[in-house]
């Protein structure tokens, strides 16, 4: 995702809403494809303390969301090698 909103920045206002919708696009679909199950969502609840608040748990069920997400993209070859990020952070300069 970094190397495409770093295209972006290069586009017109139409090409980058259109970037911007395919971006969107991509994200919805790993985030559905990386559900989370009932039984991840228990373990989570299982390991929290005996007592917190909603907004722990949200929390927590968020960044589970997001590792699933992580791992969808991963196992997907979605990424990039620690090569290819540092060439990337070098075109910034």
């Amino acid at each position: 995702m970094v190397i495409v909103l770093n295209i972006t920045k290069s586009l017109s206002s139409h090409e980058n809403k259109i970037s911007t919708e395919i971006i969107k696009f991509v994200y919805l679909t790993y985030k559905i494809t990386a559900m989370l199950t009932k039984d991840k969502v228990k373990e989570l609840v299982d390991h929290m303390p005996e007592t917190f608040s909603v907004d722990d748990l949200v929390g927590e069920i968020i960044l589970l969301q997001k590792i699933e997400i992580a791992r969808k993209q991963i196992q997907d070859g979605d990424f990039l090698t620690d090569e290819e990020l540092g060439e990337e952070i070098e075109k910034w300069n």
